[in-house]
């Protein structure tokens, strides 16, 4: 996997992006992630890693938050103890939801145990999206309010669940479950076999808040490449967004 520093100019505005090559794995599959700070941040609290383990593709992305300055180290023990765990048990008879579950719940107190030993108890976390894809069939795990998006042959729409307050406009799109909390809060789940051009877009909210469904459909149903895509995507929501921007795009 190459990784190399580029410029793209969109609008005038010059902004250095980490990207990554496309990926093609097995049967075709293509994959291409994009991570952006933006200028209003001043870290990039998101974190992504895409990684091929024996017959598994794993992708995951996660978007820290909290106090104590350290909501970019909570994202990053959430992805690299999920791959940890998730290799060191992958060839015990564990069924796949079980084994993605116990990984999860394993990345969620190495976050626990970073905040106590910060003095930051209950108060850094993050969310945690996961997609694993064996032998076409998806496992997409998610906990908060980074997304999934499936595109297929009956249309575009959302197959993961935001856990967000909805009801309290004081608390407006608050975060009701993250990994790291004491509650140890438990992801949602879905199943699902996929098909040939099959795309999957996960996504953190500083993107997705800041562009609609029907654009995203469009660009995904065009006939880019998945980098093109991504970088279509990106330059949609570059002005408009205040937030970290991460964005993978998988095409079966």
């Amino acid at each position: 996997m190459i990784q190399i520093q580029i410029q793209i100019i969109i609008k005038n505005q010059i902004m250095k992006i980490l990207e990554k090559t496309i990926i093609t794995v097995g049967n075709n599959m293509e994959y291409f992630s994009i991570s952006y700070k933006g200028d209003i941040r001043e870290k990039n609290e998101d974190y992504y890693k895409n990684e091929t383990f024996k017959d598994s593709q794993i992708f995951l992305i996660a978007d820290g938050m909290g106090g104590c300055k350290y909501g970019e180290k909570a994202s990053e023990i959430a992805v690299e103890e999920f791959l940890i765990c998730f290799k060191n048990h992958y060839d015990e008879k564990l069924s796949m939801k079980d084994l993605i579950y116990g990984s999860i719940h394993h990345a969620g107190y190495k976050i626990l145990d970073f905040s106590k030993s910060n003095n930051c108890l209950n108060n850094i976390g993050t969310t945690f999206l996961a997609t694993i894809i064996k032998e076409n069939t998806m496992y997409l795990f998610n906990i908060g309010d980074s997304r999934a998006y499936l595109q297929n042959e009956y249309g575009f729409y959302q197959i993961s669940k935001d856990h967000i307050v909805k009801n309290n406009e004081n608390l407006k799109n608050a975060i009701t479950r993250g990994l790291g909390f004491l509650s140890m809060d438990k992801p949602d789940y879905i199943i699902k076999e996929l098909n040939a051009d099959d795309q999957i877009l996960m996504a953190t909210d500083g993107f997705y808040k800041f562009i609609d469904n029907s654009s995203i459909e469009y660009i995904l149903k065009s006939n880019l490449n998945v980098k093109e895509k991504c970088n279509t995507l990106l330059e949609n929501v570059t002005n408009k967004s205040d937030d970290n921007i991460t964005i993978t795009l998988i095409k079966i």
